[in-house]
C-alpha cells in the first residue's frame, strides 16, 4: 500500500486529503499529477 495525498479533486476525494491505495493506483495518481506521495510515506522504510 502507497499513502498518496491529493492535490486536486478525484472521485470523492479533494485537495488535502490522504488516502492509501495499491502501488500501481497511487503511481497513476502521482504520474496524473492528482496526487502527491505522503510525507509520512516518503519517510518510512517499506515493511518487510
Amino acid at each position: 500500500m502507497k499513502v498518496v495525498k491529493f492535490l486536486k479533486p478525484w472521485k470523492i476525494y479533494s485537495p488535502g486529503d490522504v488516502a492509501g491505495f495499491d502501488e500501481d493506483q497511487a503511481e497513476a495518481l502521482i504520474k496524473a499529477k492528482a496526487a502527491e506521495p505522503h510525507a509520512e510515506d516518503k519517510a518510512k522504510p517499506a515493511a518487510k
